[in-house]
């Protein structure tokens, strides 16, 4: 199976990006994705990725403001604006996927006929550029079943499943409220915690269940990239180097393949 990593563009760390790039392709890695953010450094990396080899089939779009979705108000109208600039860059740079948020925060609004027509305005423009517009599971299920059950075209929309966010958000690793989604699985975010924070702690450094959730998921979708979503700078935090802390991850995903079959 593939295995995809993600690449901070705000991290400055001892390697510099093209280095950082060059080590992930040299220990293994097929591909990398990205959180967009409109920079230019952004671009620089994606190019640079693309350049030497390294593929770019997923971008995360803007969600810090997507709960105003769901709202009345221009700020509703500005956050589809800026998710469309993120769905524009990922059709320039030919990136398949543009991962989404539906909600944030322990108390957002609820769900709402007006956030579907903003949902709508999104994925048309997605389905215009040729990127498919994937919805991510975050800590609310009932954003998810109303998008679900009450989006005309459903059937063009992807499901991203966090593996993090199972565990510290929502507690269904073992009855999982999202398997009714499985079937729309078009990527993955891998990453651990302690089952109370979002730590994006490398996998099997939390409590994750990754026995059961290896095969669970990725049995029927092995054309799914095996994606990590960690954050780089723990690197520090445990005396690593960042070269040894990018070949521990990739280790890492080789052993999680090896669950899928067992």
């Amino acid at each position: 199976m593939k295995k995809h990593v993600s690449f901070q563009t705000g991290y400055q760390g001892e390697l510099s990006d093209r280095a950082r790039l060059d080590y992930m392709q040299e220990v293994g890695f097929d591909g990398v994705f990205f959180m967009y953010d409109g920079s230019d450094r952004l671009r620089e990396v994606v190019e640079y990725a693309q350049s030497i080899g390294l593929e770019v089939n997923m971008i995360h779009l803007p969600f810090y403001d997507v709960n105003s979705l769901w709202l009345e108000g221009p700020e509703g109208d500005a956050f589809v604006d800026k998710v469309i600039e993120g769905l524009r860059f990922a059709a320039r740079y030919h990136i398949r996927t543009g991962v989404c948020h539906l909600s944030s925060s322990l108390t957002p609004p609820e769900p709402c006929e007006l956030g579907l027509e903003r949902m709508e305005r999104i994925h048309r423009a997605a389905k215009e550029l040729g990127v498919l517009l994937c919805v991510e599971n975050t800590r609310h299920y009932h954003f998810l079943r109303y998008f679900f059950d009450h989006y005309p075209a459903i059937d063009e929309i992807g499901f991203c499943f966090d593996f993090g966010h199972v565990n510290c958000f929502t507690h269904d690793v073992h009855d999982p409220h999202w398997s009714r989604y499985i079937e729309q699985l078009a990527c993955v975010h891998m990453h651990d915690n302690d089952g109370e924070y979002d730590l994006h702690a490398m996998p099997m450094e939390g409590n994750l269940d990754w026995n059961y959730l290896m095969p669970l998921v990725f049995r029927d979708h092995p054309d799914v990239p095996m994606t990590l979503e960690f954050i780089h700078s723990t690197h520090h935090d445990k005396g690593m180097s960042e070269k040894a802390f990018i070949d521990r991850a990739y280790r890492r995903l080789v052993w999680l393949e090896s669950l899928i079959h067992e």
